[in-house]
């Protein structure tokens, strides 16, 4: 676990960053494995297993004062991680008002042997029961427990890996009840499958920052940790009030549904029912105050033509006289401020052509020697509608005296509106 802000509020590593220049100073074999960069900052390879097995060991010796024996084919713990677990364990205890001398079982316990130490170290009224498959782990927990002094409060037992319980064969010979179960169950089905999830990864994830140093049977168990963890489940149908409260970690988020169900079917679980689907939404087209035939076909041709004023696509894929299907993709926001747009663009088609009668580059009138000045006579300027008034009540002789001159067009609008006089002819 990454140390930030989502970490338990108790956890020792919340706020207090492992400071690798002291450790380094106090622990000469934790010292091998740091290197400065150039501003001096002392740094760890968290890609190399010796790395982050040599931190876990002088961390969990520094901060608990305990001694760990990991070998390096199997799985290092990560402590802050292991904390976290332990915190919110505590917060359920207290929650469900159990009482002191608290019992645990550690599913799995791994080579460190790490919940169960780690607890009683920090629990003097805590005892646990610890399964194990692997005999390589077994022979290092059991060593583990004899190191710290922790053989009272600390029970290792050996399992089969090939049982269909989880729990029910490990517990069956014990008289006693117990609070609570942990696990951090192997996450993947086989090999290819955490390929799949490591190649799953976005480009914009970083990659993890430590190498996983696990073993077959800790990572990879048949079915998965939805299957690992289902049969757990059922072994607590049978086990019921044997163990107060059932737990468990999950590597993956797409495990959860699967395991909800479940719990849902057995009646086990206290989580909603998934959500329903939402009904279609319903609009009904109110009739417009226009001419506009109120039909489906009338009707879907407006929508297209919105749809396309939105640039949003949209593809007809079912076209009848009582009925129009269209699928629809917006790749971007193109319908907010719609009534701000309609606005704008309605005040720019009221307003005239602006600087119609504006000189230009070129002669003091605002046009070209040689031209007709007909580029300045655009719209429905009254200048216009004038000279075409003139032209309907009179023809123009071919020869008049007019005709040679070259900007005839702009002296008429001149005479027309002249800025001199107070009135328009």
């Amino acid at each position: 676990m990454a140390l930030n802000k989502f970490m338990h509020p108790r956890n020792l590593y919340k706020n207090k960053k492992p400071n690798f220049q002291e450790l380094a100073l106090k622990y000469p074999d934790f010292r091998k494995y740091v290197f400065p960069d150039v501003t001096g900052k002392l740094f760890l390879d968290f890609k190399h297993p010796d790395s982050l097995r040599q931190l876990s060991k002088t961390l969990l010796e520094d901060d608990f004062d305990l001694k760990m024996e990991l070998p390096l084919d199997r799985l290092v713990p990560t402590v802050p991680l292991r904390l976290n677990y332990i915190h919110w364990l505590e917060d359920v205890l207290a929650a469900s008002k159990a009482g002191k001398c608290i019992k645990g079982i550690d599913i799995g316990t791994g080579s460190s042997c790490i919940y169960p130490i780690l607890s009683c170290k920090l629990h003097d009224d805590w005892t646990f029961l610890a399964t194990e498959v692997d005999d390589k782990n077994f022979m290092f927990t059991q060593k583990n427990i004899e190191t710290n002094g922790m053989t009272e409060r600390i029970k290792v037992k050996k399992v089969n890996a090939v049982d269909d319980t989880i729990l029910c064969d490990a517990i069956k010979d014990e008289s006693d009840t117990f609070d609570f179960c942990m696990c951090n169950p192997p996450f993947f089905a086989d090999h290819v499958e955490a390929q799949a999830v490591a190649k799953s990864r976005s480009y914009s994830r970083a990659d993890p920052k430590s190498v996983c140093t696990a073993s077959f049977t800790e990572k990879i168990v048949e079915g998965g940790e939805v299957n690992f963890l289902k049969r757990m489940i059922k072994d607590s149908m049978e086990l019921g009030d044997k163990i107060r409260i059932y737990s468990s970690m999950i590597g993956k988020k797409s495990s959860l549904p699967p395991l909800k169900e479940e719990l849902r079917k057995l009646k086990k679980s206290l989580f909603q029912e998934s959500k329903k689907e939402r009904p279609p939404l319903v609009y009904q087209v109110p009739r417009a105050p226009t001419d506009l035939d109120y039909d489906v076909a009338h009707i879907s041709a407006r929508i297209k033509a919105l749809l396309t004023d939105l640039k949003i696509q949209h593809d007809v894929t079912l076209n009848q006289k009582s009925l129009v299907k269209m699928t629809l993709v917006a790749k971007e926001n193109t319908w907010s401020n719609q009534r701000r747009k309609r606005r704008q663009k309605a005040k720019e088609e009221a307003q005239p052509s602006k600087n119609s009668f504006a000189p230009t580059e070129g002669t003091k009138d605002g046009h070209d020697d040689g031209s007709d000045g007909s580029e300045h006579l655009k719209g429905n300027s009254p200048c216009e509608e004038h000279i075409s008034s003139s032209k309907e009540q009179k023809a123009v002789p071919e020869e008049n005296e007019n005709n040679n001159h070259p900007n005839i067009g702009l002296d008429i609008c001149k005479k027309i509106f002249n800025p001199s006089k107070s009135a328009l002819l």
